[in-house]
């Protein structure tokens, strides 16, 4: 890892997640994973940066009063895959603040019209499925919504499912490692979108 800021200033982050211990950990610019192996063993850790990304919430006594808060997050990919990085096909994120992409390009495949307007940071992955697609979310979202967009991930037999819209979708948190998690049922494309 070379030396860097963060999306949004301060230090670099990486999030790491080590497949065969079932680990995710976040680490600082500069720091290692340390894996201890026996005989006939393995482990492949996956790594993504960490971006941060600004939402804001009304509060205090006035509505039009806003608080800005942060988020991070980083993609991993599919959980029990060998290499849950390669299940991600793109993965774009927006922020309610337009200073926090410190020229970075934003998708607007990832932003809906007024997003900034309402304080909402999103991200937006497309990944292969069936499987467990895991994230580093540092904050639990306020919505996940996943669209199924090709049966099969065989490029010469994929079928473009033609749904319309995304679902609502089940996703599990765990405020401790900061493990997002989503079930990916069939078989094909998925795009995930997240809010917060």
């Amino acid at each position: 890892q070379g030396q860097g800021q963060g999306q949004g200033g301060g230090a670099a982050k990486v999030a790491a997640w080590c497949g065969e211990a079932g680990e995710l950990r976040v680490l600082a610019e500069g720091e290692g994973v340390r894996v201890e192996l026996g005989r006939r063993e393995f482990e492949i850790v996956s790594m993504t940066p960490v971006q941060r990304l600004k939402t804001s919430k009304s509060g205090g006594a006035l509505k039009a009063e806003q608080r800005e808060q942060e988020v991070e997050w980083a993609p991993l990919g599919l959980k029990t895959m060998m290499n849950a990085g390669g299940a991600i096909l793109s993965a774009t994120a927006s922020s309610s603040a337009a200073a926090s992409n410190h020229g970075e390009p934003s998708s607007s495949a990832a932003a809906g019209p007024g997003d900034k307007a309402s304080g909402k940071a999103r991200a937006e992955v497309v990944s292969m499925g069936p499987g467990t697609f895991l994230a580093y979310a540092s904050a639990s979202p306020a919505a996940v919504r996943v669209e199924v967009l090709t049966s099969g991930n065989d490029p010469d037999s994929m079928v473009p499912v033609k749904t319309g819209k995304a679902r609502e979708a089940a996703f599990e948190h765990d405020a401790r490692t900061g493990a997002l998690t989503v079930g990916l049922g069939a078989v094909g494309h998925h795009r995930i979108t997240i809010e917060w």
